[in-house]
């Protein structure tokens, strides 16, 4: 089981880099994908624990990076849930699609998936989706149009009794922004975020909770002002506001395999046999992209405030 991942080389990593990706099918039959976004259910969801949406993303083709739905029932075989076909929409006349996102409402019992539409120096629209069984779903709902750059990788969740987003504004320097909703349709201005990346900026974030309470984590693909490939960071917040964590990335692409050594792309986590695994995007030369996914002891970082881990 351990032999699919290796040790790094004396190098900045934290965690075990992933030998080898995940297989995937994907519409265009390339098998690359980027952007992961996994949900968990301990007791499993319309039959399956793990519910996932990536985009295909072949030789970096935003064309084909329309949101594809997923489920396992173990965190590494993936497969397409009966009665879907995908991708879920289709691409745009103008623009393209990226950077989707799966929320579960508990009161509605349903899966919404997010997703941004983007007109490059024109604007972008947040959109959704909604389905209660994970294989009908409503028609796209735009929810939220931002000037161009505004938004970039929305990360949303149910936590305190409401929806919150978090996503990172490119205009103003890379700033960590959040807002907040009650029906994920109409929200709060974007309220700043304080998170210190040392000689870095976010690019790429997910978030979720440990616990129905928190404390919330962050894997935060992030950019190296000096230039270079892009690490993987671990954050952790009692308040969604104000994030800490340590100057040493979970993973490095430089360290890595070869399949994602050129760079790292968006991360989520997710509850896997007892600890955590972190499924990541990786690219290699030629801009061949794909997912992996790896370990992740959380409570070495968060020790007093990680609950047990629900069982799979």
């Amino acid at each position: 089981m351990w032999q699919r991942f290796f040790s790094p080389p004396a190098g900045r990593s934290l965690l075990y880099h992933a030998a080898t990706p995940l297989s995937m099918i994907t519409p265009d039959g390339s098998g690359q994908v980027t952007h992961p976004d996994i949900l968990y259910f301990a007791h499993g969801w319309r039959g399956y624990p793990y519910w996932m949406v990536i985009t295909p993303y072949p030789f970096m083709d935003e064309s084909e990076e329309n949101p594809c739905i997923f489920t396992s029932m173990d965190g590494l075989a993936w497969q397409i849930p009966p009665g879907n076909n995908n991708p879920l929409v289709m691409t745009p006349e103008r623009g393209f699609h990226a950077d989707p996102d799966l929320l579960y409402h508990p009161q509605l019992d349903e899966l919404w998936l997010y997703y941004l539409h983007t007109v490059r120096h024109e604007g972008q629209w947040l959109k959704r989706l909604r389905s209660d069984d994970g294989c009908h779903w409503q028609s796209a709902e735009s929810i939220l149009r931002v000037d161009y750059h505004q938004i970039r990788s929305p990360a949303l969740l149910w936590w305190r009794g409401k929806i919150w987003l978090w996503s990172v504004n490119m205009t103003l320097g890379r700033r960590l922004e959040v807002r907040h909703s009650n029906d994920g349709f109409h929200w709060t201005p974007p309220q700043t975020v304080y998170c210190s990346l040392p000689n870095h900026t976010p690019s790429h974030v997910d978030v979720m909770a440990l616990g129905e309470d928190g404390p919330l984590a962050m894997v935060i693909q992030a950019t190296p002002k000096a230039g270079g490939a892009n690490p993987l960071f671990f954050r952790i917040s009692e308040d969604g506001l104000h994030w800490q964590g340590g100057n040493a990335p979970l993973l490095a692409a430089e360290d890595g395999p070869l399949w994602s050594r050129q760079t790292l792309y968006r991360a989520t986590m997710a509850p896997w046999k007892g600890h955590y695994g972190l499924w990541y995007g990786g690219r290699a030369g030629g801009g061949i992209n794909h997912m992996a996914m790896t370990p992740f002891a959380l409570k070495n970082y968060v020790p007093e405030r990680v609950p047990p881990c629900p069982p799979l």
